[in-house]
């Protein structure tokens, strides 16, 4: 998957966020269906909109601010309204995409997130969820980051299979 080139600045950023909430009103009930683990509540779909809302309407209220300022808002308002696994998830992806901007913001302006950023910003993500979610479509991290993922140790869980469907 190639990347567009297009920059996300303050604006892109908050309008991005807008699509993610249209498009998860719009998929609600296949992604809802889709929840078998770890509890089939079919919920999935609607804590992801229901964090996408809260994170949504916290960087609406910064405003005209920058890059960084919109991005930290959505990750505070995805973390204050996390609902379920999946808004957890959510606010951990929004989180590691503020982390970074906030640290390359403080090296200098920063302007706009581009595609190396994002990516370090997804890289950096909790072991084992966030990075593996974005599989091969997720280039790896730049040397602005943290570096790649550890990979699990031996004293870590084997990887969960999934349900049998009923």
């Amino acid at each position: 998957m190639g990347t567009s080139g297009r920059l996300l600045d303050a604006s892109a950023l908050r309008d991005w966020a807008h699509i993610v909430v249209s498009d998860l009103i719009t998929h609600i009930d296949e992604i809802n269906r889709l929840n078998v683990f770890p509890v089939a509540d079919a919920d999935t779909g609607a804590n992801m909109l229901f964090t996408m809302r809260a994170a949504l309407a916290e960087a609406d209220a910064v405003g005209a601010a920058s890059v960084a300022r919109v991005a930290a808002a959505l990750s505070s308002g995805a973390h204050n309204g996390a609902r379920g696994n999946s808004g957890v998830i959510v606010s951990q992806i929004l989180r590691g995409i503020a982390d970074v901007t906030a640290e390359a913001a403080a090296d200098g302006a920063l302007p706009a997130i581009d595609a190396v950023l994002l990516a370090a910003a997804l890289w950096r993500g909790v072991e084992l969820v966030i990075a593996s979610m974005g599989g091969a479509e997720v280039p790896g991290p730049s040397s602005r980051c943290c570096g790649p993922p550890r990979p699990p140790s031996s004293s870590a869980p084997a990887p969960a299979r999934p349900w049998p469907k009923p």
